[in-house]
């Protein structure tokens, strides 16, 4: 399975490196073409605006690869525990008398409990800049009092009852926690990725276009013919050579999504395997219950200042090329008064001439 996983890694490293090789390609002819410039105003408009969608997409992206793994790690909790509290269940039917069995059943159960933390302790990881509603670190503190006691809990009826109750509890915590997890990743971070993907698509389109608008028009002005078509490619968008670009943005979650977050298995998808026997959680909270959604500065990051840089970045260039602009009609201007003035010299020199010549 391991030589498998890497021989398809290598496969996609490859796929991604030829990718950036089609990339400098494009742009060294671009380069050769239009001689290091740009080929009009509105490439260079066209241009700006996809870098700006991208780099916001990269953040959306980025957060929605985070809050996955946080809700993958949090589903994996859920499962440690409930199958913990499984197992706890079953010391009332092992005899006091078999104490070793007793003691390694216990110990299965603090192994899991142990491994519940660790998933927890990750998700907040993931999420540094959120206050998890649910399962804080109080309650994770709560939980580790609770397991160093796991081997007196073990041994009265009265200390038995009151672990399983902490763990039950938590239980149902760690489950709102993932269910809120999944709220946010199903309502807001999948809407907003979808949504600036379909952006970067549009202006991917606009901005192939205009190059190739431009390219005809240079080739035309070269040759003086017009051409319908470059080589073999149509001048439609094809849906390939758009995606091209969000496939390599979104590599990061596609390798992320060959390996369960826990122990390396592979998994072809998010959802629970039904052909498996499902652990069980406690009844979901209506989605009013459950805590609010976090702003999006919380989910995305500092978004705002991304939008605030690229729209300063417009108003500058939008500046520049009406300075460029004054500079052309004043050089313009400039020169056609020099013109106008050779013309009346050269008007003035003939009417003397024609004066010399009239002269008897």
């Amino acid at each position: 399975m391991i030589n498998k996983l890497k021989l398809e890694i290598e496969k996609l490293s490859h796929e991604a490196d030829q990718l950036r090789l089609l990339y400098t390609k494009r742009d060294k002819i671009l380069d050769l073409v239009f001689e290091g410039q740009y080929g009009s105003d509105l490439e260079n408009k066209l241009e700006r605006e996809l870098d700006w969608l991208t780099e916001q997409r990269h953040q959306v992206d980025q957060a929605n690869f985070r809050w996955k793994q946080a809700q993958l790690h949090t589903k994996d909790a859920c499962r440690l525990l409930s199958e913990a509290i499984k197992n706890w269940k079953t010391l009332i039917d092992i005899s006091e008398r078999d104490s070793e069995k007793r003691y390694i059943c216990t110990n299965q159960v603090r192994n899991k409990l142990v491994e519940s933390i660790q998933n927890l302790q990750i998700a907040q990881n993931y999420l540094p800049n959120i206050s998890f509603p649910y399962c804080n670190s109080d309650e994770v503190q709560t939980l580790e009092k609770a397991i160093s006691y796991i081997f007196t809990d073990m041994q009265t009826q009265d200390r038995f009852q009151h672990a399983l109750s902490c763990y039950e509890t938590t239980l149902k915590r760690t489950a709102a926690l993932r269910q809120w997890l999944e709220q946010v990743l199903n309502s807001t971070i999948a809407r907003d990725l979808y949504e600036i993907s379909e952006d970067c698509k549009v202006k991917s389109a606009e901005l192939r276009a205009e190059r190739i608008r431009l390219i005809k028009q240079r080739v035309k002005d070269t040759t003086g013919k017009d051409i319908d078509s470059i080589g073999e490619m149509s001048l439609e968008m094809r849906d390939s050579g758009v995606d091209s670009e969000l496939e390599e943005s979104l590599a990061d979650e596609q390798l992320a999504r060959l390996f369960d977050s826990r122990d390396g298995r592979r998994t072809t998808s998010l959802t629970p395997n039904p052909t498996k026997t499902p652990f069980y959680l406690p009844t979901p909270l209506p989605s009013g219950d459950l805590a609010p959604i976090p702003s999006n500065e919380q989910i995305f990051g500092k978004i705002q200042e991304v939008r605030n840089r690229h729209r300063q970045e417009i108003l500058d260039f939008q500046r520049a090329q009406k300075m460029n602009q004054i500079r052309m009609m004043q050089g313009l201007k400039s020169k056609l008064a020099e013109r106008r003035h050779r013309r009346s010299r050269m008007e003035m020199h003939n009417r003397e001439l024609q004066a010399l010549s009239e002269t008897p």
